[in-house]
């Protein structure tokens, strides 16, 4: 970018390029089953990407690389091969990392593994999944089959089936951002000469049919990026501001380690504070969905190290909600501060 602080408009085809700077957890994890979040902040210094509190923000993200090593295992498909996808010329790696959503798979892939698979007891699954199946080979059964499996669980529930990997492509939905409720106040943060977007994220992680699974953004964003607090830190290869290549920006699973996320903010002018920060508000946020609830509050009190209080604050309840207070009370310091402070009435 150009330093200025004149908005710019990205978008899920044109993101920001944004340094990670800060990752925290929220939550302690001390027995099976205790939930996992994460605070993360982006510096969008001199970006020109402007954000209200109510906005969410949109994170490009990417497949994880071990899994799309498999699926290339799976496929017998090189990783450098080059690849169409929809009229565009690729490496295999890439299309699988960055263009398509493996985990949601659609119907259609099932009949096109259908009309390969070799094996009589394949064949014979696959009818059955497929029988009575419309045109996009939905049926109860498909969508019940498709419905906790991943493009890996069908190549090798289907074995049989030598899935050209091109053609699977061409079935497979496009990897599409993940929206995260903005958990900053952008006044606070100009005030405090920090120019930061942040998101608060519950981490995905689960077993199904015998493998670990994990959200595609969410163990992106707190597993394979790297935290780059000092700019001076960061490999400028992929630049700071948007990429004209969009999605192509990311070349192979060695970008498991960049400290860039593509990120964009999506606007939601139906979810704003009073204009008077005198009037009353009460706000209900379980879990993560506190996160536009503490934007909200820090920008109406307005706790700026050096800047005092100028407008009264109309009265504020937060009811917030987690199943161990000691282990997953997000944001509790803080929090109990604008409680002490009698800026907040906090019901948990």
């Amino acid at each position: 970018p150009n330093g200025s602080e004149h908005m710019v408009l990205y978008t899920k085809e044109r993101p920001l390029m944004a340094r990670m700077v800060e990752r925290r957890a929220l939550t302690k994890m001390q027995a099976v089953g205790d939930k996992e979040t994460v605070h993360i902040e982006f510096d969008i210094e001199g970006t020109g990407l402007e954000y209200t509190c109510g906005d969410a923000l949109g994170v490009v993200p990417m497949n994880s690389p071990q899994l799309v090593t498999e699926l290339l295992i799976a496929m017998a498909a090189n990783a450098d091969e080059t690849v169409a996808l929809r009229g565009e010329e690729m490496r295999a790696e890439d299309a699988l990392l960055a263009r398509v959503d493996v985990r949601n798979v659609r119907p259609e892939v099932l009949k096109y593994v259908a009309g390969i698979a070799r094996s009589k007891a394949d064949k014979t699954m696959l009818d059955a999944l497929l029988e009575g199946a419309d045109s996009h080979a939905r049926s109860e059964k498909s969508i019940a089959f498709l419905a906790r499996r991943d493009l890996l669980d069908v190549l090798q529930t289907f074995s049989s089936a030598q899935c050209e990997l091109e053609a699977i492509l061409e079935l497979l939905k496009p990897l599409l951002p993940r929206y995260y409720s903005i958990s900053s106040a952008p006044c606070v943060c100009k005030l405090n000469s920090k120019r930061v977007v942040s998101i608060t994220a519950a981490v995905v992680r689960y077993e199904a049919h015998g493998r670990a699974r994990s959200g595609v953004a969410t163990t992106f964003l707190a597993d394979r990026v790297s935290v780059s607090p000092n700019a001076d830190d960061v490999d400028d290869d992929f630049g700071d501001g948007a990429n004209d290549a969009g999605l192509d920006r990311r070349r192979s699973s060695h970008m498991e380690v960049s400290s860039r996320v593509g990120i964009f903010v999506s606007r939601n002018v139906d979810f704003r504070l009073p204009q008077s920060r005198a009037t009353p508000i009460i706000m209900i946020g379980p879990g993560t969905g506190v996160a536009p609830f503490r934007a909200f509050i820090a920008a109406r009190v307005g706790v700026v190290v050096g800047e005092p209080q100028k407008e009264k604050v109309g009265e504020q309840w937060l009811f917030f909600g987690c199943r161990h207070e000691k282990r997953d009370f997000l944001y509790e310091e803080e929090l109990r501060r604008y409680e002490e402070e009698g800026s907040l009435t906090l019901r948990v």
